[in-house]
């Protein structure tokens, strides 16, 4: 025996039920002419190999599956003779986690904004891949949660004026992802509703409560995945441009701020 030749077809393999490669194996004897009468197994580190069968070129051919447990690594196929005429032969294939079409998802973090804006983040988002672009490009909506405390003063009287203020950002917008083996990457843009709760005081009296909807406002964000099986854990930052009112006692003002997250998200 001159040479063995062993191949997968394709090299990369998404793991998604019922994906599969082709392997070929192909022998020549030391004039170049193919080895039709050999006995070959054929061993996968992960997975399973059908047995090899001879076809009409002179090689052998069999599909490789991949195990239902088995989302991502380096998968091992290994060629031996029964007879011993030739020496164990290997090729590798690389099994990816499948394409994400919907992924739902919490978070949690914390906001960072104007005059001392800090608060606990809350949110809930989900995806759906759009057709084309490999379906890297995605639908997302969004909500999330966050309060914020603002001390001011009424324009109209001057007195100290104080404001809670529970925030509702209910976003639609539009993600481009890439993911690369386990890690995935992102950036995108959404568009907000602002609906927000407010309660204004000068002292400890009232001035004036109730539920207010927000000029339309935006996020911009980014961020990162690491895949597991079914799921991911991700890490995210974002900006929201929001502004908020209450003229009844004289104050405008930005709400939003900068957003860090971390948060897990199912895959389908």
């Amino acid at each position: 025996m001159r040479a063995v030749f062993l191949s997968t077809e394709p090299r990369t393999v998404q793991a998604t039920p019922g994906e599969t490669a082709r392997v070929t194996v192909r022998l020549v004897d030391a004039e170049g002419v193919p080895v039709v009468d050999e006995d070959i197994d054929l061993v996968a580190s992960e997975g399973v190999v059908t047995r090899p069968r001879r076809k009409a070129d002179g090689s052998y051919e069999a599909t490789w599956a991949p195990p239902p447990t088995l989302a991502y690594g380096t998968v091992r196929i290994t060629a031996t003779s029964r007879k011993g005429t030739f020496a164990a032969t290997s090729t590798e294939l690389e099994l990816v986690p499948r394409v994400v079409r919907r992924s739902p998802g919490v978070t949690a973090g914390w906001i960072f904004g104007q005059r001392g804006l800090s608060s606990p983040y809350l949110g809930l988002h989900g995806e759906v891949a759009l057709k084309g672009f490999g379906r890297r490009l995605r639908l997302r909506a969004s909500m999330g949660f966050y309060g914020e405390q603002v001390a001011s003063v009424d324009a109209v009287s001057g007195q100290d004026l104080s404001l809670d203020i529970d925030l509702l950002p209910v976003g639609l917008g539009l993600v481009l992802r890439q993911d690369r083996g386990r890690l995935g990457g992102w950036f995108g843009a959404s568009l907000l509703g602002v609906p927000y709760h407010l309660v204004a005081r000068y002292g400890d009296a009232v001035a004036s409560r109730g539920f207010r909807l927000a000029p339309p406002g935006a996020e911009l964000f980014t961020g990162g995945g690491w895949r597991l099986k079914d799921s991911e854990l991700t890490l995210e930052a974002g900006y929201l441009l929001v502004s908020g009112s209450s003229p009844d006692v004289g104050w405008t003002g930005a709400v939003g701020g900068l957003v860090l997250t971390g948060g897990y998200r199912l895959l389908f």
